[in-house]
């Protein structure tokens, strides 16, 4: 017999019935949808799960000053605090994490 008869034979499963609400009446959980949509980024091919955005931007982010005494002293400066005194640029911060 040709496969369409083989196949036409076949007993078919049915897809499982879905529950279409509408979420105008739910405004808080599309609030959260919502939020929770804004978080995530573009989905990776190789994970498993959706990426969050990273919620720290380069402009965002300010040092404290430091208190300590002899801080401005060049003969008691180390390469931490050479490196800290610098604020983040967007290529050195992540854009998403898992």
């Amino acid at each position: 017999p040709p496969i369409s008869q083989v196949l036409g034979r076949k007993p078919r499963v049915h897809k499982p019935l879905r529950v279409e609400a509408d979420m105008d009446r739910y405004s808080q959980l599309k609030t959260l949808a919502d939020t929770v949509k804004a978080c995530t980024a573009d989905p990776v091919i190789s994970a498993h799960v959706l990426p969050r955005k990273f919620p720290a931007a380069s402009g965002t982010i300010r040092y404290p000053t430091v208190a300590k005494r002899g801080v401005d002293n060049p003969l008691y400066r180390t390469n931490a605090s050479n490196y800290g005194a610098e604020v983040p640029l967007d290529h050195q911060l992540p854009d998403r994490y898992f």
